[in-house]
């Protein structure tokens, strides 16, 4: 139990946007989850605090539109740490299309497949190996 509390107060930082704190605290963790450590590093990119998920949606959406899933995965999951479920669910749709081929539209539904339609047309055909690790 104590040794997940340093890793558990990372995670508060991250969820409530303190990403210079969050950062501060990965460099102190031994042993860091890399997922976690992925998302942190990924957060303090930003250089700024408090960045809000409208944010966080922008550079997903960009990433993806330069076809980089593993950048846009890991901005849709600071998203969803934030508490955007709309954003969460792209993520598991977006993880559903690189590792299986699965159709968007199921995942999503139709008004977030409309609003998303042109970042997952250009993520088409990229496929990720679902054994790696990403930004979950």
């Amino acid at each position: 139990l104590s040794r997940s509390y340093p890793e558990d107060r990372l995670r508060a930082d991250l969820r409530l946007g303190r990403y210079a704190a969050a950062n501060s605290k990965a460099a102190a963790i031994e042993g860091l989850d890399p997922r976690l450590a992925a998302l942190t590093t990924r957060a303090a990119s930003l250089g700024r605090e408090g960045a809000d998920v409208l944010d966080l949606e922008k550079e997903a959406r960009v990433a993806m539109s330069r076809r980089d899933v593993s950048a846009a995965l890991a901005w849709l999951d600071l998203a969803s740490l934030r508490g955007s479920a709309d954003l969460d669910t792209v993520a598991s749709a977006l993880r559903a299309v690189v590792e299986t081929g699965a159709d968007p539209r199921e995942a999503l539904g139709p008004r977030l497949h409309e609003g998303w339609r042109a970042e997952f047309d250009s993520c088409r055909g990229i496929r990720l190996d679902p054994a790696r690790p990403s930004a979950q």
